[in-house]
Parts: structure tokens; C-alpha cells; sequence
């Protein structure tokens, strides 16, 4: 299988196999969400001497990116709402939604069900019936309100 290969591939960098697995996960769960590096989007020379000197600040950095591609909103999970700086991406026009992921129950290959397991685990136990597992969760409160189409951010730390 392709995903089989992949992880019998010899990546040069662990970022190497992020991406190919990220894309393949992609594939398989029909998400054509476009995806960039961060190492990708022009920084200023002043920005990049901070982040080298350990003046690098986490809730900016991410600021920026959101706004590099235009996202209104950033969707962050649940854990985040222990180090974002809410009013700061407030500040910088950027609603944060942080995530309440309802696990839709589905089968599984042993035992009882376990929620909150690896997209891997759905896609293996589920085959094609897997993007509308994924997508059966209702979203946030927020999300379902919205009246406009946000542009959404979701910040990986995987590569670039």
C-alpha cells in the first residue's frame, strides 16, 4: 500500500516523512486544503535575527502567518488554550476557536471502541468511509454560526 510505503521509505528528515504523510492522510481523507512552510512566506531579516537570538515569540509568529494568507480565524486545538494570547490575535483582527472534537464512534478491528485514536487508525478500520466519519463531528458553536466564510488558519509545527 502506498501509505505502507511511505513508511518503509528512508526520509533524510523527519520533515521529509511529515509531508509525504501529511499529503497522503490528505488524499485519503479528501482534504485538498492547500498547505505551505512556514519557511516559505518572506520574513524580514529583523524577525529571523529574534527567532536565532531567542527573542522568538511563539503567539506572534503565528499572528503573522494568519495573516500572511488572510485567515480570520484560527482553529486551534483544545491543549492551545494553555499558551495562546487570545487578545492578542483578537488585536490583530484573528478569532481563535479552539477545538471540542466530538469523536464520531465507528468500528474498529479489536475491542471496544477507543476515541481520539490517529487518522491512520480511522482510515484502516473504515476504508472509504472514512472522510464522512471525519466530517460527521458537528462543528464548534462558533463555526456553525458563522454567517460569512472565514478564512481559517491552522498552524502545523510539522516542517519547514
Amino acid at each position: 500500500s502506498e501509505l505502507e510505503q511511505e513508511l518503509r521509505a528512508a526520509p533524510q528528515k523527519l520533515q521529509d516523512l511529515d509531508y509525504r504523510l501529511i499529503h497522503l492522510l490528505c488524499k485519503y481523507l479528501v482534504i485538498d486544503t492547500p498547505t505551505s512552510f512556514s519557511s516559505e512566506i518572506p520574513w524580514s531579516q529583523q524577525e529571523l535575527r529574534s527567532s536565532v537570538s531567542g527573542g522568538y515569540d511563539k503567539n506572534q509568529r503565528v499572528i503573522d502567518i494568519c495573516l500572511y494568507f488572510g485567515a480570520s480565524l484560527f482553529y486551534e486545538g483544545a491543549k492551545g488554550a494553555e499558551y495562546i494570547d487570545v487578545e492578542r490575535f483578537r488585536r490583530a483582527g484573528i478569532e481563535v476557536v479552539f477545538q471540542d472534537y466530538l469523536h464520531p464512534i465507528h468500528r474498529q478491528a479489536f475491542g471496544a471502541f477507543l476515541s481520539h485514536q490517529s487518522a491512520i487508525d480511522l482510515i484502516m478500520n473504515t476504508g472509504p468511509e472514512a472522510p464522512a466519519i471525519l466530517r460527521s463531528s458537528p462543528l464548534p458553536p462558533k463555526l456553525q454560526r458563522s454567517t460569512s466564510s472565514p478564512r481559517i488558519g491552522r498552524v502545523s509545527s510539522a516542517g519547514g
